[in-house]
């Protein structure tokens, strides 16, 4: 072999191709170096999209309820540990840990949790936050390892306009049903039912694993997380979703607020990742 044609089969072998998932890390990475050099709210204004949401405790217009936000001295420190993409590229999953430092008076607060975020590649191609939300727990490593949930390597044609609002509706019909299984007395089976094997559970309490049942679910009181719907929406290809709901309305005291991502598995949409609480 030639000598060059030796060098280039060795870079390559070392370098692979960039991973749509490693573009949505390094999206959350920026996010987070943002959040220290910028402050927390300049940064999430900078990075959330026009159209983006998020959990006050109920969802709210983003960019309006940050604009309003007074400046405080918080540290909020997070980066990326699970990742998913859709095929077209244009949906995406990232949760990882997170470690907020506040000054409260004279003492320092300190928190930890995973948070979940849902993410849209805007028109321009630069990936934008569409959804955040999030759970505290015990202390965890900031330092983790990316877990890659899916990297496709081949392109996938967008699905035809009926298609896409064929799809959309159907995952809006099982978001539905899964709202209406949470109503009833056996939680635990409703998610298994409705869920991947993979299935990110994300709890107050509990640190997420994939398709771990948190403890904390089997206790969780009917209803929580079936409240209605305020936003859903799927990729190009039609193999990603989210869906978020709560409202702050007295008939639905006691229903919470979600955040969900959803996987098409080629038949039905099945849970993948979600963050539930009770909104108190």
């Amino acid at each position: 072999m030639h000598p060059l044609a030796l060098l280039l089969s060795m870079f390559f072998l070392v370098s692979p191709a960039t991973k749509p998932t490693d573009e949505l890390a390094a999206a959350e990475r920026d996010f987070a170096a943002d959040g220290i050099a910028l402050g927390v709210n300049p940064a999430f204004l900078k990075h959330f999209a026009a159209d983006s949401w998020i959990f006050r405790p109920y969802p709210v217009a983003a960019r309006e309820w940050l604009r309003k936000q007074p400046k405080k001295n918080t540290r909020l420190l997070w980066g990326p540990q699970y990742l998913e993409v859709s095929a077209a590229g244009d949906l995406g999953l990232s949760m990882g840990p997170w470690h907020l430092s506040a000054e409260r008076g004279d003492k320092t607060i300190d928190a930890y949790g995973h948070f979940m975020t849902v993410w849209q590649r805007n028109t321009q191609g630069r990936w934008e936050v569409l959804a955040d939300h999030g759970a505290s727990h015990a202390k965890v490593a900031l330092d983790v390892d990316l877990q890659p949930r899916n990297n496709h390597v081949e392109s996938v044609a967008d699905l035809s306009a009926d298609s896409h609002a064929q799809r959309l509706r159907a995952l809006e019909k099982t978001d539905d049903a899964l709202r209406l299984a949470l109503q009833g007395a056996d939680i635990v089976t409703a998610y298994q039912r409705f869920s991947t094997d993979d299935v990110l559970l994300l709890r107050d309490g509990a640190i997420p694993a994939p398709g771990v049942i948190p403890d904390v679910l089997k206790e969780a009181k009917a209803g929580i997380g079936s409240a209605p719907r305020r936003a859903a929406g799927i990729s190009r290809s039609g193999d990603l979703g989210y869906t978020l709901g709560g409202s702050d309305t007295p008939e639905n005291a006691g229903r919470g607020v979600y955040e969900r991502m959803w996987r098409y598995d080629g038949k039905t949409w099945r849970l993948c990742a979600d963050v539930t609480d009770s909104a108190n």
